[in-house]
């Protein structure tokens, strides 16, 4: 019988579904404060800064893509 492999742990955790969350920035932010946080998120989550876990931070980089259009 074989054992059963460990499940992966993410390496940052669930990725909130609340646009706001996602970018870290309070209700009702300015262009500017929406640009920078998105700029920050994805120097953080981006694949290419993160070769170990691509297919999470090419999911992290769409959801911050999103957060960004939607705001």
């Amino acid at each position: 019988m074989t054992e059963a492999r460990p499940k992966q742990e993410k390496k940052w955790g669930a990725i909130p579904k609340n646009p706001y969350d996602v970018l870290g920035v309070m209700s009702n932010p300015t262009k500017g404060d929406v640009k920078d946080a998105a700029r920050r998120m994805a120097k953080k989550h981006h694949p290419d800064v993160n070769p170990d876990n691509v297919a999470e931070a090419t999911e992290w980089m769409n959801v911050i893509n999103e957060a960004r259009d939607f705001l």
